[in-house]
């Protein structure tokens, strides 16, 4: 969620009269901070944000997008089974290492492959975790 000037939320159509108290614990708090600095906004600007959302899915409101969590699903479900094709080829290359006690000129190309791989996946579970976050 995009921060507004200074951590706090975007303005509302409507002046914001109202206030709820909220209480935490420690180990509450720390979370609801990380989050916050997360996503570029105050603690209480984020739990503000946060509740609104979550009240909004609770009534219906709003919806996640299904055909985006789908398509996600589906990246996801793919990048899995390159995952254990890459795992193979890592077992090959500590193989050879193990048995030769040199590193086999592949190696370089098997580790861009986890890189690429790390970083899509990286891509769809930031994918997920924005349609997803309250």
């Amino acid at each position: 969620m995009a921060a507004n000037k200074a951590g706090y939320r975007r303005h509302a159509a409507s002046v914001r009269s109202h206030e709820v108290k909220a209480r935490f614990n420690d180990a509450e708090l720390v979370r609801v901070v990380a989050a916050a600095q997360r996503d570029g906004l105050k603690p209480g600007a984020w739990v503000a944000q946060a509740a609104t959302r979550a009240a909004r899915v609770a009534t219906g409101e709003l919806r996640p997008d299904w055909a985006a969590l789908q398509a996600v699903w589906e990246e996801l479900r793919q990048l899995r089974w390159l995952a254990g094709n890459l795992g193979g080829n890592l077992n090959d290359v500590a193989r050879h290492a193990n048995t030769t006690g040199e590193i086999a000129r592949h190696t370089a190309i098997v580790l861009g492959m986890v890189r690429r791989l790390a970083a899509r996946l990286d891509t769809q579970l930031d994918a997920i975790d924005r349609e997803l976050r309250p």
